[in-house]
C-alpha cells in the first residue's frame, strides 16, 4: 500500500465530541411463527419489509409490521412452492429499491428477483442471453438504481435488473472486494485496501486518502452513515478482527479489538447512540465508540451463542444467534429501552488545534474543562500502533493543555486519543523532520 498519500495531506484537526448516555437494550424475545422459533441466520430490513432468512430450511419469511407477524415468501410461476427451496442455496445479503426486492446467493452468486415486494421471487436472468443468470458477488442500491458487484466488476441497472451497463470508468480497479453506500455516495473497497468514492453512480471516482493496515482490508460497515451522523463526522469500519474509527474522514484511524483477538466480527450497526457489534463470541453493545464494550449475550432473556447478523426495524433490535456451530438458530427481538439519561453539560470541548502543527519537537494540544477531571492522552502511528502515551492526571476546571513530544517520532500523520472523565476526542497531528 502506497502510504505516500500522506505528504499531502491538510493539516487540520477534525474533533469528535461524544455526550454518553446511561442506556440498557432491555429485554429480548424470541421471534416466533407458528408457536416455533425461527431459525435465522441473516436479518435485513429494507423499505419494503423485514426479511429474515431461515437455515437449515432454507427459506425466506417477510414482515411488514416490524416482526410482529411473518408470512412465507414462495419462487414465482412456482405456486406453493418456498423460496428459496434449492438446497444448495444460502442467501448473503437482502436489499431493496423503491419496487424491488434483490437477494444473493453466496455459493452460486446468484441473483434473485421480487417485483411484488418479496411475496415471490424468481432468478434474475440475463436478457441478452436469457439461458444465463445474472451473478454478483455483492449487491446495493442508491433510490432506483442497483449496482452488483462480480469478479471485480462493477454493474448498474436503473430498471430493476432488466439491463445493465459495466463501469468502465473504474476498469483499472480490477481487484473490488467490496460495495456499499454511505450518504447516497458508493464505495468501493479493494483487495489491497484502496477505497474509492463516487458521487454520481459510478460516472466518475475519487481515490480515498485512507490510512489502512495493509494486512487487514477495511470494510466499511452497512451503517456507517448513521456513525457519520450521530458521532459528528466520524466514520467506522471494520474487518475481521478489528473495528476502527476516524475522525477526520479516514487520513488517520483509531483500531479496537472486541473481546479478544480471536473474536470474529460478523456486522456492526447503530441505534440510539450505541454501537452494537455481531461476532462470534456474541452480541456486544458500546456507548462511547469502542472505548468500553458490554456483552450482551447470555443477559435479559438474549440467547448466548454467536450472533450472525443484526438488524434495526421500528425501534426494535433483530438479533440471529446460533448456539455453537451447527447448533440451533434463533431469532430475537427486543424494544431498546433508556434506564437514564445524563443531562449534564458536555465535559471536554475544544478551544484550538494542536499547535504547532506540523512540529518537530512538542504540540500543545489545548481544550477546556467545565469541572475537574482525570484526562490522559495517547498518539498513534498511521497505521494505529500506539507510540506515546501521557501519565493520566487530574486536571483542573478551565482551559488547559497536554504537551505532546514527538521527538522520538519519524515523519509522518498521526492521530491521537484525549480522554477525560469517561468521555474522549479525536484529532491529528503532523510531525516533520
Amino acid at each position: 500500500m502506497n502510504m505516500n498519500i500522506f505528504s499531502k495531506a491538510v493539516i487540520q484537526v477534525a474533533f469528535l465530541l461524544l455526550i454518553p448516555s446511561v442506556k440498557c437494550l432491555g429485554q429480548w424475545a424470541l421471534v416466533q411463527r407458528a408457536d416455533s422459533a425461527m431459525p435465522v441466520t441473516l436479518i435485513r430490513n429494507t423499505r419494503l419489509g423485514l426479511f429474515a432468512y431461515t437455515s437449515p430450511q432454507n427459506q425466506v419469511f417477510r414482515s411488514t409490521d416490524a416482526g410482529n407477524t411473518w408470512q412465507a415468501t414462495y419462487l414465482a410461476n412456482m405456486s406453493g412452492v418456498p423460496f428459496p427451496t434449492y438446497s444448495t442455496i444460502s442467501l448473503s445479503t437482502i436489499i431493496s429499491t423503491p419496487k424491488n426486492v434483490f437477494a444473493v446467493d453466496f455459493l452460486t452468486r446468484m441473483v434473485f428477483n421480487s417485483s411484488d415486494s418479496g411475496k415471490t421471487w424468481d432468478i434474475l436472468v440475463d436478457k441478452t442471453r436469457p439461458s444465463s443468470a445474472i451473478l454478483a458477488e455483492d449487491i446495493v442500491a442508491i433510490d432506483g438504481t442497483v449496482i452488483r458487484l462480480y469478479q471485480g466488476s462493477l454493474f448498474f441497472s436503473s430498471d430493476n435488473g432488466n439491463s445493465w451497463r459495466y463501469n468502465q470508468e473504474l476498469g483499472r480497479l480490477a481487484s473490488a472486494k467490496q460495495i456499499n453506500v454511505v450518504d447516497n455516495t458508493l464505495i468501493i473497497t479493494s483487495i489491497f485496501g484502496e477505497v474509492f468514492q463516487s458521487k454520481d453512480l459510478g460516472a466518475s471516482w475519487k481515490i480515498l486518502p485512507f490510512a489502512i493496515n495493509e494486512r487487514a482490508i477495511l470494510y466499511f460497515a452497512g451503517s456507517a452513515f448513521l456513525w457519520k451522523q450521530q458521532y459528528n463526522g466520524t466514520i467506522g469500519g471494520f474487518n475481521s478482527y478489528t473495528l476502527t474509527f476516524s475522525g477526520d474522514s479516514g487520513k488517520s484511524w483509531i483500531p479496537f479489538q472486541i473481546s479478544d483477538s480471536t473474536n470474529i466480527i460478523y456486522q456492526v450497526t447503530t441505534i440510539d447512540q450505541k454501537l452494537l457489534v455481531a461476532s462470534w463470541a456474541g452480541l456486544y453493545s458500546s456507548s462511547d465508540l469502542g472505548k468500553s464494550w458490554r456483552r450482551e449475550s447470555g443477559k435479559n432473556g438474549l440467547g448466548s451463542g454467536f450472533t450472525t447478523s443484526l438488524d434495526t426495524a421500528g425501534g426494535q433490535i433483530f438479533v440471529a444467534v446460533q448456539n455453537n456451530i451447527g447448533g440451533r438458530r434463533s431469532l430475537y427481538r427486543t424494544t431498546p429501552s433508556t434506564v437514564s439519561t445524563r443531562e449534564e453539560p458536555p465535559l471536554l470541548t475544544f478551544r484550538s488545534s494542536p499547535a504547532p502543527n506540523p512540529t518537530s519537537e512538542t504540540a500543545s494540544i489545548a481544550f477546556t474543562l467545565p469541572r475537574p477531571a482525570q484526562v490522559a492522552l495517547t498518539l498513534y502511528s498511521a497505521l494505529g500502533v500506539e507510540v506515546w502515551r501521557s501519565v493520566s492526571a487530574s486536571y483542573a476546571a478551565g482551559e488547559q493543555h497536554i504537551s505532546v513530544d514527538t521527538r522520538g517520532l519519524p515523519s509522518g500523520v498521526y492521530s491521537y486519543r484525549l480522554t477525560a472523565g469517561g468521555m474522549h476526542s479525536v484529532g491529528r497531528v503532523v510531525v516533520v523532520r
